[in-house]
């Protein structure tokens, strides 16, 4: 595997319940950013990583009222940020963690939520989706929202388009924030890391179908309550 581009951070987005109905459940989201020291070679990824973390964090408080709440159901959090250095292998060798305090990022869907295996799906692309491009698959990312308010479904089981415009225009708006913002020590810029052909794409597109997904970022997740019946 060819080497990756250098200062690429890795950032994660660590969701979980705050009821008992799910205990120990938690989901998590990656995406990426290219750093660019504003001094280099800059203070040192500990101060780079920790200002990354707190920068993503504030846009997501300062964007969860503009359509991103209602998506998720009531008692389901954000519960921290992390930031994770990459070296060119793609190996973290640092990290940072912002954590939120219990209620600044939670859901207030109505109608309880779906199993934890359903997310909606959001597409980061750095080219206009439907148009001809060189390695697309290089180019392209998912981020898979978890804890969905069960209202979100329409009468055919598909994701009802007053959700799909509340989701495009939250984070839309969150990703305008971060993308580009400037902290002390250097530049954030959001995109799509391809390990597979070494190159960092920065994303110009956000897309979501009317498809549920599932989730495939799920850590500890609860174990299953077995109803057994004898045969015969």
């Amino acid at each position: 595997m060819p080497p990756i581009p250098a200062n690429i951070v890795r950032f994660t987005l660590t969701w979980k319940p705050n009821t008992d109905d799910w205990p120990g459940e938690l989901a998590v989201n990656t995406f990426h950013m290219k750093f660019t020291p504003s001094t280099p070679p800059g203070p040192g990824w500990d101060t780079s990583l920790q200002e990354g973390a707190d920068m993503v964090a504030a846009a997501l408080v300062s964007k969860w009222g503009t359509g991103m709440s209602g998506i998720h159901g009531a008692g389901y959090q954000i519960a921290e940020v992390g930031a994770f250095a990459l070296d060119t292998n793609g190996k973290a060798t640092n990290e940072a963690v912002h954590t939120f305090t219990s209620g600044t990022l939670v859901g207030s869907g109505t109608g309880g939520i779906m199993p934890p295996e359903v997310a909606l799906a959001i597409g980061w692309f750095g080219y206009q989706p439907g148009a001809f491009t060189s390695r697309r698959g290089t180019k392209r990312g998912r981020m898979y929202l978890p804890y969905i308010s069960s209202v979100a479904a329409s009468a055919a089981g598909k994701v009802q388009s007053s959700f799909i415009t509340d989701a495009s225009t939250g984070w839309k708006a969150w990703h305008d924030v971060i993308h580009a913002a400037t902290t002390a020590s250097g530049e954030w810029d959001f995109g799509i890391l391809s390990e597979t052909a070494n190159a960092f794409t920065t994303a110009s597109w956000l897309v979501i179908d009317n498809h549920f997904d599932s989730q495939r970022r799920r850590q500890h997740q609860s174990p299953a309550v077995q109803t057994v019946t004898a045969l015969g």
